[in-house]
């Protein structure tokens, strides 16, 4: 019995390929790239989380802030793809709702925001300098819970 080879039966009675170190070795491999997968995910979607803000910030935010503001940015927006529609009701609509981003009195309203902006930024700025040690020792913490899970799995994988 000891010399048979380790070959399993499917349900119509052939004999497959694999045997029982194989399948135990696919289980394996299994459990050893599930955690890399998911790591490699998370990695991932962090980095373009990172890279999509540093470009909202650098090229998007600037560009609708020249505009003169979100309402501005829309309103140019949809005038250009009203202009570029051929004429009749399709770029009438987008025309006429072009029209509701329309400031009422632009002059004020743009010189406002324009004393605004820096102000803001300067604030943001310094909140994000004010709470950066909190986030290093949330990110600390974070990282010690994960490498105490990871050895906990470790052991249990091993006994």
């Amino acid at each position: 019995m000891a010399d048979e080879p380790q070959t399993s039966v499917d349900a119509n009675g052939k004999k497959g390929e694999k045997g029982f170190f194989k399948e135990l070795s696919g289980s394996a491999a299994k459990r050893l790239l599930e955690p890399l997968a998911t790591t490699a995910a998370t990695a991932g979607t962090a980095y373009l989380m990172r890279k999509t803000t540093q470009i909202w910030n650098q090229s998007v935010l600037p560009k609708i802030r020249d505009k003169g503001g979100g309402k501005a940015f829309v309103k140019d927006a949809l005038d250009q793809a009203a202009s570029k529609l051929p004429g009749g009701r399709g770029s009438d609509l987008v025309r006429g709702l072009s029209k509701h981003f329309e400031d009422k009195s632009p002059a004020r309203q743009t010189s406002a925001r324009a004393t605004e902006q820096p102000a803001q930024a300067e604030s943001r700025a310094a909140q994000a300098a004010a709470t950066d040690p909190k986030r290093e020792r949330q990110r600390q913490e974070r990282q010690r819970r994960r490498e105490q899970r990871q050895r906990e799995l470790e052991k249990t994988r091993s006994t």
